[in-house]
């Protein structure tokens, strides 16, 4: 398992550096989106968190499903969410705010945010994370 774990941490590792690497990831996913869209890089993380999730969803142990989330999903969202961080301070800078781009900017990270709680909300009922939670719970 540890090795598998490993691999799979590795793995995830560098497609988020990939996709990060994107000079187009904080962009939309078209030129022409309005402001309700969220950037490129929000929908592919979350297919990457997905694609984990699928990988380790068949392990018979919880203990195991729960540190393939642990360890290999909450540090993609934790940096995702740090890289986001800096982008929008970035943007929110008092000499950038008197462009219209950097507005739409700012709406489009914001959006990026809300767009992975959203989902990330809606994954909480699926019975993979149930499971997980229930373990962690009543593990002691």
């Amino acid at each position: 398992f540890e090795r598998w774990l490993e691999v799979g941490r590795s793995l995830a590792r560098s497609q988020y550096d990939a996709l990060m690497a994107d000079e187009q990831a904080w962009s939309t996913q078209d030129e022409f989106a309005d402001d309700s869209r969220h950037p490129r890089c929000a929908e592919r993380l979350l297919l990457l968190l997905h694609a984990v999730a699928q990988r380790y969803r068949l392990l018979p142990e919880a203990k195991h499903r729960l540190r393939f989330l642990d360890e290999v999903q909450l540090p993609l969202l934790r940096e995702f969410h740090y890289e986001g961080s800096v982008a929008l301070e970035q943007e929110l800078a008092p000499s950038n705010l008197r462009s219209a781009g950097h507005l739409r900017q700012v709406c489009v990270l914001y959006n990026g945010f809300a767009h992975c709680e959203r989902v990330l909300t809606q994954w909480s009922g699926d019975l993979l994370y149930l499971e997980m939670l229930h373990y962690q719970v009543h593990q002691h």
